[in-house]
C-alpha cells in the first residue's frame, strides 16, 4: 500500500464520515424539532386548560358575589320587616294597655252612675 492510496483511503474514510455525520446531524435536528413541536403542543394544551379553568373560575367568582349581594339585600329586607313586626306588637301591647285603663275607666264611671242612680231611687222613695 503506498502513501497515496492511504491518503485516498483515508480521504474516502473522511467523506463517509462526514456524511454520516451530516445525516445524524439532520436526523438530530428532525428529532429535536419533533420534540419541541410536541413540548410546544403539550405545553400549549395545558396552558389553554389552565386558561379555561381561569375563566371558569371568574365565572363562578362572580356568581357568587352577586348571590352575596343578593343574599345581602334579602337579610336586610328580612331584618327591616322583623323590626316592624316588633314594632308592630310593641304598639299593639301598648293599645292592649290603654284598652285596659279605658274598660277599668268606663267600669268605675259604671258603678259611679249605678250608686249615682241608687241614691237618686233612695231619695224619690223617701
Amino acid at each position: 500500500m503506498s502513501l497515496s492510496s492511504l491518503v485516498k483511503e483515508h480521504n474516502q474514510v473522511q467523506v463517509r464520515l462526514r456524511e454520516d455525520n451530516d445525516k445524524n446531524r439532520k436526523k438530530a435536528k428532525e428529532s429535536l424539532l419533533q420534540v419541541s413541536r410536541e413540548l410546544v403542543l403539550n405545553t400549549n394544551s395545558d396552558v389553554a386548560q389552565v386558561f379555561h379553568n381561569q375563566q371558569l373560575l371568574e365565572a363562578e367568582a362572580k356568581q357568587i358575589h352577586i348571590q352575596s349581594q343578593r343574599l345581602t339585600k334579602q337579610t336586610t329586607q328580612w331584618l327591616q320587616l322583623f323590626q316592624q313586626l316588633n314594632a308592630s306588637l310593641k304598639e299593639l301591647g301598648d293599645v292592649e294597655n290603654w284598652a285596659g285603663h279605658i274598660h277599668d275607666d268606663v267600669q268605675v264611671i259604671v258603678k259611679n252612675i249605678d250608686q249615682a242612680i241608687s241614691v237618686k231611687q233612695q231619695q224619690l222613695k223617701k
